[in-house]
């Protein structure tokens, strides 16, 4: 596999380096004139530092918009019943690895310095995560949406 960057474009191109075949583009030709810029490579054309800090405004607002129609509610419920596994693993193994706990809790052997918290840790990012991709879908909703689903819990 290589990467080839040609002027004004950036072409992939699939080559055994030990080959003597010419390389294969799986873009064919058409999709590598799509991808060349609409200005020439010799132009100066550098974006405003406005334009850059925009584009990553709009980047970063694109992260934290929800997509119509996911229930982030229960994503986040049932990532945060792995938060809170995590939490009990974590509490488990630290009961288990103090001096003497051997003897007081023989059940708890298993936990001792077994590291079985650190499977679930990854869900403590994603919950948060989530949960502003949630908090984000409810104030989309507006006070009209979460009134009318008060009135159909009643």
């Amino acid at each position: 596999l290589k990467l080839a960057i040609g002027p004004g474009f950036a072409e992939i191109t699939i080559c055994p380096l030990w080959s003597r075949d010419p390389p294969i583009n799986p873009f064919g030709s058409e999709a590598v004139l799509a991808m060349a810029p609409a200005t020439p490579a010799s132009s100066s054309a550098a974006p405003a530092p406005a334009d850059a800090d925009a584009a990553s405004a709009a980047a970063v607002a694109g992260w934290l918009s929800p997509t119509p129609g996911l229930n982030y509610g229960l994503i986040v419920a049932l990532q945060s019943v792995a938060c809170a596994v995590c939490v009990v693993l974590a509490i488990l193994e630290y009961v288990a690895s103090r001096p003497g706990a051997d003897i007081d809790m023989p059940s708890l052997e298993w936990a001792k310095d077994s590291g079985w918290w650190i499977l679930p840790a990854p869900f403590i990012p994603a919950v948060v995560y989530f949960g502003l991709l949630w908090s984000a879908q409810k104030s989309e909703a507006g006070p009209d949406a979460r009134a009318g689903a008060a009135k159909k819990d009643m």
